[in-house]
């Protein structure tokens, strides 16, 4: 395994580079496509959010714990939290509390328990994949909902919604973050390879999600 140098590219940028093609792989799912395209009933909705649910709660579980840590506690930003979002969107949705666990969502939100409680680059890696994804596609997402479901207020897509912060400026103070971290070459490498992991159980979550396209999609 080659490992970073002295000269080695900043850390958001490394990261982003080795990451693009998991990264394209995870977000052009037929389901992604269909969600952006305005085409996910609010049932398809649904099943997405209640996918996350868990995913979220085990990252704000850590966070919480992280938030004291002089290098990660910076990135446990409360603009950030979503679980509270996420359910009342699906509260909204669908009526209940309740969420119905599947197994994509099941093994990501345990690989975040399992990897994140005592490797910072690790939780870090989940935290990152997940949240500067929300940052750089929330907007487009949640106006297409709302055009194509009619939603009112943010009521059922408030997840995908960042009211207290301009996305542009916080993705950009999160790289900034990121090249600040004092990792040594082997944190480096661990965060990386963590964050190929967060995206192949993306992608796990969505491929979940093509199996029963024609019942999440209008036509």
């Amino acid at each position: 395994m080659s490992l970073p140098t002295t000269d080695s590219p900043a850390l958001s940028a490394e990261l982003r580079a080795r990451t693009a093609a998991a990264h394209d792989s995870a977000e052009h799912s037929p389901y992604m496509t269909a969600l952006v395209g305005g085409r996910v009933t609010g049932i398809g909705l649904a099943a997405l959010l209640g996918r996350l649910a868990p995913v979220y709660a085990a990252l704000e579980r850590l966070g919480d714990a992280w938030s004291a840590h002089p290098v990660v506690g910076d990135f446990v930003l409360p603009e950030l939290r979503r679980s509270e979002r996420l359910a009342d969107d699906l509260r909204h949705l669908t009526g209940c509390d309740e969420v119905a666990l599947s197994p994509a969502s099941v093994a990501y939100a345990a690989r975040i328990e399992e990897v994140g409680r005592t490797s910072a680059p690790a939780f870090l890696a989940h935290h990152y994949t997940r949240y500067l994804g929300d940052l750089s596609g929330g907007q487009v997402i949640r106006a297409a909902l709302e055009r194509s479901l009619g939603l009112t207020d943010g009521a059922g897509a408030s997840f995908f919604a960042f009211p207290d912060v301009r996305p542009g400026a916080l993705k950009k103070r999160y790289r900034e973050l990121l090249d600040e971290v004092p990792f040594d070459a082997w944190q480096r490498e661990e965060l990386v390879a963590e964050a190929l992991v967060a995206y192949r159980l993306n992608v796990a979550l969505a491929t979940e999600l093509d199996r029963d396209l024609a019942r999440w999609t209008t036509a």
